[in-house]
């Protein structure tokens, strides 16, 4: 899977603790007083089933807000059953409860995608707690959801819950994001990716003001004006998604196809940098066994 910046030659030995990014950053960036952001466990959104069109693998291409419009050469219909979908990302605190239940398993082999990101794997991190849980397998993730007595959403619920059935530009309308809509690649990540990892990333809002202060994952729910129709948070930025689909059952629709082993994932993440990559359309894929710093995953369940 491409990622969207560029490493360059450094010393790991030169690694600072991520507990100290995470105590130095500012308590809950861009929520408004008195807007409860701690996520409860167990607490899903309801989507009533509709008929919409899925954007099979469409692009944003609304340079400026208010011009937001979907290029969506090979979108068709579908029809979603009513269905429940996790408010948030899985958090660390939550997966954790599931690894002391002897159902799930300890997330301790790090980022298998890039293994300097080791670092950023939220599991077992001190203040951590809520953030999303990331570095975890399709089959990982598909065992938690099993644990809550839940599943990974398919494809389509996923976009269906994210854009609603009018199919929205971005889950919270059709104007691209501001750094209070999504966490994406910052100032404070285009600095801290230099120094902790030994990476240039390029920020989308180089501006400090526009800096949200977390320069990797944010605890979900820090963005509370990002939500759904249908007020499920983060489904544009913080981390990645697993879906249940293997990616040709969706990219190419009927029977056959190939590459059994991967599995597609939806939404943007903390070090993307471009608007097109938290617009409601973005699609790639993942093999299953893939543990990323930049790939979490959320449930659902029939309703």
């Amino acid at each position: 899977m491409m990622r969207s910046f560029s490493s360059t030659s450094f010393a790991l030995a030169a690694l600072v603790a991520l507990t100290t990014l995470a105590a130095a950053g500012p308590a809950i960036a861009f929520v408004p007083p008195g807007v409860k952001v701690r996520p409860v466990a167990g607490d899903m959104v309801y989507v009533p089933g509709a008929t919409y069109r899925f954007a099979a693998q469409a692009t944003w291409q609304g340079p400026v807000p208010g011009s937001s419009v979907i290029a969506d050469p090979l979108g068709y219909e579908a029809r979603v059953a009513s269905f429940w979908i996790d408010r948030t990302e899985v958090t660390v605190s939550a997966y954790s409860a599931c690894v002391h239940s002897g159902k799930c398993k300890a997330l301790t082999d790090g980022d298998n995608f890039a293994s300097n990101h080791n670092v950023l794997c939220t599991y077992a991190k001190a203040g951590f707690d809520e953030h999303p849980i990331n570095c975890v397998n399709h089959v990982e993730a598909e065992e938690y959801c099993a644990y809550m007595g839940k599943r990974l959403p398919s494809e389509r619920e996923w976009e269906l819950a994210e854009r609603g059935p009018t199919s929205l530009a971005f889950p919270w309308g059709n104007d691209p994001p501001t750094p209070k809509h999504v966490n994406a690649s910052d100032a404070s990540c285009a600095k801290d990716a230099m120094t902790l990892l030994g990476e240039s990333f390029t920020s989308l809002w180089p501006s400090p003001p526009d800096d949200d202060g977390f320069p990797f994952t944010a605890p979900v729910a820090t963005y509370p004006i990002n939500a759904s129709p249908f007020g499920a948070l983060d489904m544009s930025g913080n981390v990645e998604e697993w879906m249940s689909d293997p990616w040709n059952d969706i990219a190419n629709p009927g029977p056959g196809g190939s590459g059994v082993n991967d599995f597609v994932v939806r939404g943007g993440s903390w070090d993307l940098n471009s608007y097109d990559a938290f617009s409601g359309t973005r699609r790639t894929e993942a093999v299953e066994t893939t543990r990323a710093s930049w790939l979490g995953f959320r449930c659902a369940r029939g309703a």
